[in-house]
């Protein structure tokens, strides 16, 4: 199995206090045959000097230094070098378990799928991540169909880009969209798009750091305007493609519904006035809430959907967060 190379692609951006653990828990897989693939985007603290000392200490390790574009850039930048049979993602400030790889391309030999999917754990600073056993659990294989449904669903299978295992002819001609923020949806469904089989197993392989100031935790008018581009994009690819239209209005409508509660945790004036948020509500407003309550999944949704919907001024005040602002 081990002949098989994987190309594990790392995106830097000022992390310096987190990047040793990410590395090492890169290098120390248990799969050795990897190509590590660090890109230095524009880092003005220490993360370059930290890339260059484990580049000298590992010869699979290659270093992109580059001025400062973004994730999506970062990420293109080392597919377009990228030898790897296989392809991998991992954020600077994660880690993941010393198996990770082996498990993920044992499912996917041993399958014949197109990509190997992992659970993953959010954890915040200084908070203590108790392991489960490292066993394999269970295993499910979806066909293009019902895996592009449960990616809109966007619960079971999620749009994250770092606890999967691609193959590398996926990304032919695909790229991530130059994008600030939801670049991982931008190009998910693309991917899927290509599939034949997705194989997932319920083992945490993946460890998500939440981090205070990153660009999924913040909000501005620039990003939620890219949101619904990127959700514009795929909705219109994928009606072009013939999906099922209650598959794709799921989609459209959970990201719509991600969008606003991004935005009601912003505080920002602008963004409460902004013809932008209009456009969520009004898509809310325009749903009707038995066919809502049919296609989206989890009680969390259909509570966000509804309080959405019944009053934009009500959910700002129930959340107390634009009290100041409402009229």
């Amino acid at each position: 199995m081990e002949d098989k190379l994987i190309s594990v692609i790392v995106p830097i951006y000022m992390v310096e206090k987190y990047l040793d653990k990410c590395i090492l828990s890169i290098i120390n897989q248990t799969y050795k045959n990897l190509e590590i693939i660090l890109v230095n985007d524009g880092s003005k603290d220490n993360c370059l000097n930290i890339c260059k000392k484990y580049a000298s200490q590992d010869k699979r390790i290659k270093i992109i230094n580059q001025s400062n574009s973004g994730v999506s850039s970062a990420r293109n930048a080392a597919l377009d070098i990228a030898n790897g049979d296989y392809i991998g993602f991992v954020d600077p400030d994660d880690y993941i378990e010393n198996n990770m790889y082996e498990t993920l391309i044992k499912l996917l030999e041993e399958n014949n799928a197109d990509i190997a999917v992992g659970a993953y754990k959010r954890f915040t600073e200084n908070e203590t991540i108790n392991k489960n056993p490292n066993i394999q659990k269970k295993v499910q294989i979806f066909n293009k169909e019902v895996a592009m449904h449960k990616l809109l669903e966007d619960r079971e299978l999620t749009n994250h880009l770092c606890n999967k295992l691609f193959k590398k002819e996926l990304f032919y001609n695909i790229r991530l969209p130059i994008v600030k923020i939801f670049e991982d949806l931008g190009i998910m469904y693309l991917l899927f798009d290509k599939i034949n089989l997705i194989v997932t197993t319920d083992q945490i392989i993946y460890y998500y750091f939440v981090r205070k100031g990153s660009a999924v935790n913040t909000m501005n008018l620039e990003l939620l305007k890219q949101g619904i581009f990127i959700c514009k994009q795929r909705e219109k690819f994928l009606i072009e493609k013939d999906y099922n239209k209650e598959y794709v209005d799921l989609g459209t409508l959970s990201m719509y519904i991600g969008l606003l509660w991004h935005l009601v945790r912003a505080r920002e004036k602008e963004l409460y006035y902004s013809k932008y948020t209009e456009e969520l509500f009004d898509k809310i407003k325009n749903t009707h809430f038995i066919y809502a309550n049919r296609i989206l999944k989890g009680k969390k949704k259909k509570i966000q959907f509804c309080m959405f919907k019944i009053s934009k001024r009500l959910t700002y005040i129930i959340l107390g967060i634009f009290k100041n602002y409402t009229r």
